[in-house]
């Protein structure tokens, strides 16, 4: 089941995500599956596809509110790279445990949840929670800004879409302190 998270992180090169790209994500990994790693998943999720599992991990946060920081990692823009100690841990937050989460980013979460998934001795549900964190954190993981510590992983930072004031179903608005053309403050 290891091999799940290996073959998932190459899988995406996507630049949109909400609901639908996380299903992309997820529809483009079980392409890639092996057949015996599509077994695998088979035993845990039944005839249930990834992409149908892969927006789970979303709906459940509103009830699992320490799960809030394991969506995104806080790199700031200046780093020279990733450092667990300074990128993960964050005990001034203001979600459940996040004083004594040391494994509260994406990046920690994904290994975690690859050794549970792997792990015989884990119970059937601990395997099939498992397995639907890793599907929709590798989405997560490659969204861009969900790597920066600005704004918000970008949540802070809205564009328009195709010159429209809509994206998707919701309004499109600029960040704080962001105007149109100017990325290149961002570093993109």
């Amino acid at each position: 089941m290891a091999v799940l998270a290996a073959v998932l992180a190459p899988a995406v090169a996507l630049y949109g995500w909400g609901h639908e790209g996380h299903r992309i994500v997820a529809d483009i990994a079980q392409e890639r599956l092996t057949e015996v790693t599509k077994r695998n998943v088979q035993s845990l999720i039944g005839n249930n596809t990834l992409a149908s599992v892969a927006n789970w991990a979303d709906q459940i946060r509103p009830e699992r509110d320490e799960t809030f920081g394991w969506h995104f990692v806080d790199i700031p823009k200046d780093a020279s790279g990733f450092s667990d100690s300074r990128d993960c841990y964050r005990p001034q937050g203001a979600h459940k445990g996040a004083r004594d989460d040391h494994q509260n980013c994406v990046v920690d979460r994904i290994e975690y949840f690859k050794r549970v998934l792997g792990d015989k001795n884990a119970s059937r549900g601990d395997r099939i929670e498992a397995l639907k964190f890793i599907v929709h954190f590798v989405g997560d993981i490659h969204q861009p800004f969900h790597a920066i510590g600005e704004a918000k992983c970008g949540n802070g930072v809205h564009i328009t879409e195709f010159g429209s004031d809509r994206c998707g179903r919701y309004p499109c608005k600029r960040g704080p302190g962001v105007r149109q053309g100017e990325w290149h403050r961002l570093g993109l």
